[in-house]
């Protein structure tokens, strides 16, 4: 007894270790990075940092991620109110959820060696272009999808009946990602598919019954804050309006006008976009299909219904930008089932039986870690202090007012609200990936109407009535292009 609470607690450990080198080095929400520069991140920031301020989601401050998101950010800002130490902690926690059941789904096939392989699977999702600058949705859902995986595979390879309690949580699960960001949900309806038909098969219709309900329980668990928050605040039309609407109609994109036809390239770019920006998934998930197809036909159905429905929702919008892929990182543990087992047959690559599994972990790790600092497109951040950076240089300049008011002009949230304090008062505090025409026209009369003390902005030579143009700076953006900004500020009546 006492060895196993030795072996947890050293397994704990382990999990935690990986995630805290792995997020710290590529993750620009870490404590080396002056600041998360990622314009999205930067608005979840903003946005939670506002509701924690009294502000109205949707109906006094517009973005159109879900609002668990939202809530999530809430706790980062309570955490740290001007720095991302917040986010930092939660990827950390979130992380460790993800690597711990990647784990136990590694273990079925591996056994203990499969703690090893942790380090080179937390490089394959954090060291890759698709993990962003961290903070992302796709992120903070990516463990619950690898929950919901590990307890499906769990269950065929057992030959068991997935329990009541586990139903649960994956209702649970499927919520929390409905709610941050709907079209992440892909994955469990490949899975609803699959155990309908596999249920139906083994004469278990009863089984369907009781999955669907606990999941509906699970799910209705778990959307209590959001349908608590808008009673309260009574923002059901706006939850409605912006999340939704704004998601199915305003932020989609069409390349081509013929609808299926659109439909089709927008997936066949969404491949190509997965292969450049998740390189070896595809080719990992091909590995696990051929294995699991020759071992376990219904483990490989269940996994290819699953990428497949996963990979449609995620990309059928036109959008295709990096991150869309992190998601997809949790079939990437079945890949390495497969690797590992190819790699275990040739003998030059035979590793000591004698070798302790703590030096082994230790080993791989420092191995990874430091390939993930080279590997990383954020680490060119490092050599930034926040000196150096226009958000706080203009942060300075802000804080010797009083109650400042501020305006993130015609760009999309540049740090500037999460680096000054500052709390938006104006429901579109920058430009979003949806109708920007409709943003830029709301902000002109912000300007017009002088509700703004300082605008920030990269548009060189405006002339703003009323304001006078008092700063500039340049800073380094996540391209490697150097941006301008300009700080105006509102003449003295």
């Amino acid at each position: 007894m006492r060895k196993q609470r030795v072996d947890r607690i050293f397994i704990v450990f382990v999990l935690f270790l990986v995630t805290t080198t792995f997020v710290t080095i590529c993750s620009k929400c870490s404590p080396i990075y002056p600041l998360n520069n990622w314009d999205d991140a930067k608005c979840f920031f903003t946005v939670g940092k506002s509701i924690a301020n009294g502000s109205v989601l949707y109906r006094d401050i517009f973005e159109q991620k879900g609002p668990l998101l939202y809530f999530v950010y809430v706790i980062a800002y309570w955490i740290s109110a001007n720095t991302f130490l917040g986010a930092y902690f939660i990827e950390i926690a979130f992380g460790f959820i993800f690597l711990f059941f990647a784990w136990k789904t590694m273990r079925l096939y591996i056994g203990d060696k499969a703690l090893c392989i942790i380090p080179v699977l937390a490089l394959l999702v954090y060291g890759i272009r698709a993990f962003q600058m961290g903070g992302s949705s796709e992120e903070l859902c990516l463990p619950w999808v690898m929950y919901s995986a590990y307890t499906g595979i769990s269950a065929i390879k057992n030959q068991t009946i997935i329990r009541k309690r586990s139903w649960f949580f994956i209702g649970l699960a499927m919520g929390f990602i409905f709610w941050v960001k709907f079209s992440l949900i892909g994955f469990f309806i490949g899975m609803a598919v699959f155990f309908a038909i596999y249920y139906i098969k083994l004469h278990r219709a009863k089984e369907i019954i009781i999955a669907v309900l606990f999941i509906i329980i699970g799910v209705i668990s778990i959307s209590l804050p959001v349908v608590i928050y808008c009673l309260i605040t009574n923002s059901f039309s706006d939850l409605l309006d912006v999340y939704f609407y704004t998601n199915l109609f305003a932020y989609t994109k069409a390349d081509h006008s013929n609808p299926i036809l659109s439909k089709m390239i927008s997936l066949f770019m969404g491949a190509l976009s997965m292969m450049k920006n998740n390189t070896l998934c595809l080719p990992l998930m091909i590995c696990t299909l051929v294995y699991f197809f020759k071992t376990s036909k219904q483990i490989a159905w269940m996994l290819l219904i699953e990428f497949f429905c996963s990979f449609v929702l995620i990309y059928i919008g036109g959008r295709r930008f990096a991150y869309y892929s992190l998601i997809l990182c949790a079939f990437i543990p079945f890949g390495l089932i497969v690797v590992y087992k190819i790699l275990k047959k040739q003998t030059f690559l035979r590793i000591p039986a004698k070798l302790p599994t703590v030096f082994l972990v230790i080993v791989i790790c420092v191995i990874c870690g430091s390939i993930s600092f080279f590997v990383s497109p954020n680490t060119y951040m490092i050599k930034y202090k926040r000196t150096d950076l226009a958000q706080y240089r203009f942060a300075d300049i802000i804080s010797k007012s009083q109650n400042p008011t501020l305006l993130n002009y015609g760009f999309m949230d540049g740090g500037f609200y999460t680096a000054s304090g500052v709390k938006p008062n104006c429901r579109f505090f920058c430009s979003l990936n949806v109708d920007n025409d409709i943003i830029q026209k709301e902000q002109n009369k912000y300007i017009k109407q002088k509700k703004i003390q300082y605008i920030v902005t990269i548009q060189k030579d405006l002339s703003f009535d009323g304001y006078t143009f008092i700063s500039e700076a340049v800073t380094e953006n996540r391209y490697g292009d150097f941006v301008h900004y300009y700080l105006y500020e509102q003449n003295a009546e």
